[in-house]
């Protein structure tokens, strides 16, 4: 008759448990990874102001990612209200949608991440000005521009994070000009 000791017993039963711990680790996460996000809202509303006048939005987006580097598309419905097109003079919808794409680097240096990266925000088929040369559109503006951004993440304890962020658009919607728009 075989007689086991109860701590041998133990050592044996944890031998077994930890090699099955073990074999079913997570395997490690892939490099590049693809994510989507899509979402019914209540209105979009962009730096304080709707973009919707205040009516409901369909937003989503797909994210691609490897390593550092990130980039992606965002859409969502728009209402800017309407202008009278002067060759017709029937009024048109300003913009209807927005489709923004970006790119970036983001580099984690332990308590803070930095994000440098680029958005085109973009307005297909919008009622602007986007050929100098056509007295037609004489008084719309371009929409379509590019901001540059710089975003850092301080985490000053672990369930206390602070993030700012700056953006730089050399030419902002409606030919503005320069812009400067800071988060935080």
């Amino acid at each position: 008759k075989l007689r086991m000791r109860p701590t041998a017993v133990a050592f044996a039963l944890a031998a077994l448990f930890a090699g099955n711990v073990s074999a079913q680790s997570p395997a490690p996460a892939p490099d590049f990874t693809f994510t989507g996000n899509v979402g019914l809202y209540s209105q979009y509303v962009f730096r304080g102001f709707s973009q919707t006048a205040e009516h409901a939005a369909l937003q989503g987006g797909i994210d691609a990612t490897c390593g550092r580097f990130y980039a992606g598309f965002w859409g969502s419905n728009l209402d800017f209200g309407g202008r009278i097109d002067p060759v017709t003079g029937a009024v048109k919808d300003v913009a209807d949608i927005e489709i923004d794409w970006y790119a970036g680097l983001k580099h984690d240096f332990g308590r803070a991440e930095v994000d440098l990266g680029v958005i085109y925000y973009t307005y297909p088929a919008a009622f602007d000005r986007r050929f100098a040369a056509d007295p037609a559109l004489l008084g719309l503006r371009e929409l379509d521009y590019v901001e540059l951004k710089l975003s850092t993440k301080w985490k000053l304890r672990d369930d206390f994070v602070v993030t700012t962020t700056g953006y730089y658009s050399p030419e902002y919607t409606n030919k503005t000009g320069n812009v400067f728009t800071s988060e935080a």
